[in-house]
């Protein structure tokens, strides 16, 4: 049972068959999975209220959408003529081959704020300040 997607994906997804039904609910556990492995503090931030469940859902959502046109369009990438050229996807994300994978955008608006202390610039030392390393 999903934790965070608990819409009913033939409502989502029109036109799904039982297979692609089977397919689409793994692919939503496998989508909460990855989520809840990259970010283990997911679920305490939607508690707290620092993260809204509908994010999550949106970005699930999105994920699951890549995999079925991906599958829709048997991994074709493109198609060009006249000498019948065909290019498949090879997948994207972190491991190829791989349909269920996080863009930047969706990997942004799920990491936590960051909050504390930056490093921003390091100081040049004037040439005076430094000492002359050549021996006398």
């Amino acid at each position: 049972m999903p934790k965070w997607f608990v819409e009913d994906p033939t409502e989502v997804w029109d036109g799904l068959d039982a297979d692609s039904l089977r397919k689409v609910q793994r692919w939503i556990k496998r989508s909460e999975a990855i989520i809840s492995t990259r970010f283990p503090d997911i679920a305490v931030r939607i508690e707290r209220g620092t993260l809204s469940v509908d994010v999550v859902q949106s970005v699930i959502e999105e994920m699951v959408e890549r995999a079925l046109s991906s599958a829709d369009r048997d991994g074709v990438k493109s198609e060009s003529l006249p000498e019948w050229q065909v290019e498949y996807e090879t997948g994207s994300g972190l491991g190829q081959g791989s349909v269920l994978y996080l863009t930047s955008d969706e990997f942004a608006l799920l990491a936590p704020r960051r909050d504390g202390t930056r490093l921003g610039s390091i100081r040049m030392r004037m040439s005076y300040e430094v000492a002359d390393p050549t021996p006398e």
